[in-house]
């Protein structure tokens, strides 16, 4: 189907969520849609009869819909959550998965891609050389450079680091899942500017 963008009650750009859980959020009351042409927003009731007049008059495309028993709503490309008003955390959790994504599922010494099953991460500095577990010290590698390079540091393997670790902020981590995950529609362009434009600098 699709996803929707979802915004915190400022209208502020926090997450990227399945259409299930766009429209139980928008059916339990805790949501609602936004048209992204004029910025006006619907509750469940006002959305699934524009859904109707979408449907009938401006015959879109039956894959922005889903259907029922009794009731036929277009899918919501982007949400606006009527409670929430945090914004998320401006430091990433390092993880596998977040050290995966930032580095785009590749190899710092092939430079291959690869499935997460055959990734891993390696200390560029061993932590036995005294090396540590920091984001500038980690970068994604294949099982067989991994093995290769062993407890040496890259110069001792005479490996290449093809890329330079960095240390990720929110507002990149959200364009990580935006690019690897989903495809980016042209509605929530406007809402990911400000995300942009209001983003501190980096020193």
């Amino acid at each position: 189907m699709s996803d929707s963008l979802v915004l915190n009650r400022v209208w502020y750009p926090i997450h990227i969520t399945g259409w299930e859980r766009a429209i139980s959020l928008l059916y339990l009351g805790h949501a609602v849609a936004v048209d992204p042409e004029d910025g006006r927003t619907y509750n469940f009731e006002d959305w699934a009869s524009l859904s109707k007049m979408k449907l009938e008059i401006e015959r879109l495309p039956e894959k922005k819909f889903v259907r029922s028993m009794r009731i036929t709503v277009m899918i919501p490309e982007v949400i606006t959550l009527l409670l929430f008003d945090k914004l998320p955390p401006t430091e990433v959790k390092m993880s596998r998965k977040t050290i995966f994504e930032r580095d785009n599922f590749t190899c710092a010494y092939c430079g291959k891609k690869f499935p997460p099953k055959k990734l891993t991460w390696d200390h560029i500095v061993p932590l036995a050389r005294g090396g540590k577990r920091e984001w500038l010290n980690i970068v994604t590698a294949c099982q067989n450079c991994n093995i290769r390079k062993g407890g040496c540091t890259p110069e001792e393997a005479k490996m290449k680091i093809l890329y330079k670790p960095t240390v990720p902020k929110w507002k990149n981590h959200l364009g990580w899942r935006l690019g690897m995950e989903v495809k980016v529609k042209e509605s929530w362009q406007q809402f990911l500017d400000r995300v942009y434009w209001n983003a501190e600098l980096e020193p």
